[in-house]
């Protein structure tokens, strides 16, 4: 019997999603930490049947370099909007939404990550 190759599964990724489905955002904002960043405030709300997680980070690199590592962490279907002298990258899957925001911090010299996750 012939059988059809496996896709590996990454972080942003659910066994069992369909096409069209996307993929699925099922992911501990603390494992989106940037290599070497210091963490900063963070903290997890539920909100109706769906729950809010947030942590922040700052690092030494510049803006382009974390907007390329989280696009290349959530994969091809992540979307990057700019905005001003930052940027979001976003993935949207069948279970909610990451997304990451990256912005100079001007009072510390440093790039400001904030990694959010709204589920479904």
């Amino acid at each position: 019997a012939r059988q059809s190759p496996s896709t590996p599964i990454t972080p942003t990724e659910t066994p069992g999603a369909g096409p069209g489905q996307g993929t699925t955002p099922a992911v501990d904002v603390g494992t989106l930490s940037y290599p070497g960043a210091a963490a900063g405030d963070g903290g997890n709300q539920a909100i109706g049947f769906g729950g809010v997680k947030l942590q922040q980070y700052t690092t030494s690199d510049s803006v382009d370099a974390v907007v390329a590592y989280y696009k290349g962490k959530l994969g091809v279907g992540a979307i990057v909007t700019q905005t001003g002298n930052g940027a979001v990258v976003q993935m949207v899957g069948s279970n909610g939404v990451i997304s990451v925001t990256v912005a100079p911090d001007t009072a510390s010299g440093k790039t400001k990550i904030t990694v959010s996750s709204i589920g479904r």
